[in-house]
C-alpha cells in the first residue's frame, strides 16, 4: 500500500497522470481532436470544458487550440478575449500557419463586435437590433472561418446539417452501436427556400421523405421546445408555430444552436430575394 501511494504520488508529481491515462503529450493532442469536433458539432459547452482541461496539462499547447478557443469564444460573445487569443494564434503561427487568413477575419469582427456592443452601452440604447446585429455576424464569420468558405448561406447549412447528423432523433437514452436508427434529417439550399429531407428507420427499412419551404415573406424567427418525459426535443415549424418541425434526442444545448443557426440562415436567405 505504501508502494502504492508514492507511486502515484511521484506519478502526480511528473504530470502523467489524467482522466485518460495519457502522458500530458499525448493528451493534449487527444483533448485537441476532441475540441474540434466539439465545434463542428456545435457542442460549445463540450469545446469549453476541453479547453480547460488542456491549459491544466503542463506542456506546450498546439497553436490550433489558440484559434478554436477564438471560436468559442465568439460564439459566447466574449469579444475582447476571442480577439486577444486569436491575435496570440497569428502571432505564433506566422503567415504559415492552417488558419492564418480566418483568423485575421475573426479578429477584425471581433474588434467591430465589441465596439458595436462599447458604443451601445454607452449611449445607454438595449434595442434589441443594436445588440443583435454583432453578435449574428460575429457568429457567422466563425462559422465561415471553421467550414472554410466566404457563403454566410453555405456555412450555415453546413453547421445545421453536421448538428442534425450528429443527434438525430431516436427518443432513446440507449444507443445501439453500428445500427441506424430513428430520423435522419438532411437541409438543402435552393433558390428562395430550403428543402428538408427526412429518413426514417424507425420502422425497419428506411423510409425517405422530403418537403421545400419559401422564405419570401415567413417570420423568420423559429420557436423550439423540449421534453425530457418524450425525451426529445424539436424546432417548429416557421409557418406553423404548433407544428414540430425538426426533432432530435433531448439535448437543450444543441437544439439552441439549432435554432440560432436555422433562423440566421433563413435572414440571410430573405436578404437575397
Amino acid at each position: 500500500m505504501r508502494n502504492l501511494c508514492l507511486f502515484l504520488f511521484l506519478c502526480l508529481q511528473v504530470g502523467i497522470v489524467n482522466s485518460s491515462g495519457l502522458p500530458p503529450e499525448h493528451e493534449v493532442e487527444r483533448l485537441l481532436l476532441a475540441l474540434k469536433e466539439s465545434v463542428e458539432n456545435g457542442n460549445w459547452e463540450h469545446a469549453t470544458s476541453q479547453l480547460v482541461l488542456m491549459r491544466k496539462l503542463d506542456v506546450p499547447q498546439p497553436l490550433e487550440s489558440h484559434y478554436f478557443e477564438g471560436l468559442v469564444k465568439i460564439r459566447k460573445q466574449e469579444f475582447h478575449s476571442a480577439r486577444q487569443v486569436l491575435e496570440r494564434y497569428v502571432i505564433s503561427s506566422g503567415s504559415q500557419g492552417q488558419f492564418y487568413e480566418q483568423a485575421l477575419r475573426l479578429i477584425t469582427e471581433a474588434e467591430e463586435a465589441e465596439k458595436s456592443l462599447e458604443g451601445s452601452g454607452q449611449k445607454n440604447k438595449t434595442s434589441i437590433e443594436m445588440v443583435e446585429l454583432p453578435q449574428r455576424d460575429g457568429y457567422i464569420k466563425s462559422l465561415q472561418a471553421l467550414y472554410l468558405t466566404q457563403d454566410p448561406v453555405e456555412a450555415l447549412s453546413m453547421q445545421i446539417n453536421s448538428l442534425l447528423n450528429a443527434h438525430p432523433y431516436t427518443g432513446s437514452r440507449i444507443k445501439k452501436n453500428g445500427v441506424k436508427e430513428g430520423l435522419v434529417y438532411h437541409l438543402g439550399v435552393v433558390k428562395g427556400g430550403v428543402t428538408l429531407q427526412e429518413k426514417s428507420y424507425q420502422d425497419g427499412a428506411p423510409m425517405l421523405s422530403a418537403t421545400s419551404l419559401q422564405v419570401a415573406g415567413l417570420d423568420p424567427f423559429i420557436g423550439a421546445g423540449c421534453s425530457s418525459l418524450e425525451y426529445a426535443c424539436w424546432l417548429l415549424h416557421p409557418s406553423d408555430k404548433h407544428q414540430r418541425w425538426i426533432k432530435i434526442d433531448y439535448d437543450e444545448m444543441v437544439v439552441d444552436e439549432l435554432r440560432d443557426a436555422m433562423t440566421k440562415l433563413l435572414q440571410s436567405l430573405q436578404q437575397d430575394l
